[in-house]
């Protein structure tokens, strides 16, 4: 009995991931349609990833914003013999949030990027 359940459960996972991989592959061509549909199944896991690397719920809600900006961006790049959906995306979310967190720490320690000519900042001047 356990190992019908288990053979079931296999068999739902092998299926979810064969759509996921359909669906990523229609973004690759444009589909909005598809990108609709991974938003709707992917959304919150890609903002728990966020969240977790970021601590930070408005950066985690800009990270799943950006990564699905890139996975309509990249989709044709997406290979589904090599990798499974959850993972390609994982792999996205974690860059987009270290992307994020780089840029999100260097506005706090460099406020203003109005510099003139000479490069002076007040800001760097002020670390010195």
């Amino acid at each position: 009995m356990q190992l019908a359940n288990q053979n079931a459960l296999s068999s739902q996972s092998m299926k979810k991931i064969c759509a996921d991989s359909q669906l990523i592959l229609q973004c690759a061509l444009q589909n909005k349609s598809a990108l609709k549909q991974l938003y709707k199944a992917h959304s919150i896991k890609v903002y728990h990833i966020a969240l977790y690397r970021l601590k930070n719920k408005k950066l985690a809600e800009k990270v799943v914003r950006e990564t699905f900006i890139e996975i309509w961006r990249i989709a044709n790049q997406f290979n589904p013999a090599k990798e499974r959906p959850i993972k390609w995306m994982s792999k996205i979310t974690r860059r987009t949030a270290k992307h994020t967190q780089k840029t999100h720490n260097f506005r706090l320690i460099n406020p203003s990027k109005n510099y003139d000519i000479i490069g002076f900042s007040p800001v760097a001047f002020s670390m010195w």
